[in-house]
């Protein structure tokens, strides 16, 4: 028989799961610094529309169908957020 647990456990496990993700994005935006530097230093863009769509792409492949969808939204905010880091930087923000 399946084991059914309480609200409070799952609730528990979501907290774990939250932590674990705000740990791999921080990781992501340390290394989208180090891209907006890497693309300061060789006067790139910070927007690579196809490089994004590479990865949105690869997303839906890999994702469980069921939430494939709201796996590539999750990436195209964290893309977002990203650009978003790049460019602060890029005009004189703080990095980590």
């Amino acid at each position: 028989m399946a084991e059914h647990k309480n609200l409070y456990e799952i609730r528990e496990e979501l907290d774990k799961t939250d932590a674990g993700i705000l740990e791999l994005f921080t990781q992501r935006m340390k290394l989208s610094g180090d891209v907006a530097r890497y693309k300061e230093a060789h006067d790139m863009p910070t927007l690579r529309p196809q490089r994004e769509k590479e990865i949105i792409d690869n997303i839906r492949a890999n994702a469980d169908p069921e939430i494939s969808d709201y796996a590539a939204d999750l990436f195209i905010e964290i893309m977002r957020l990203s650009r978003k880091y790049q460019e602060s930087l890029r005009s004189g923000g703080k990095h980590f």
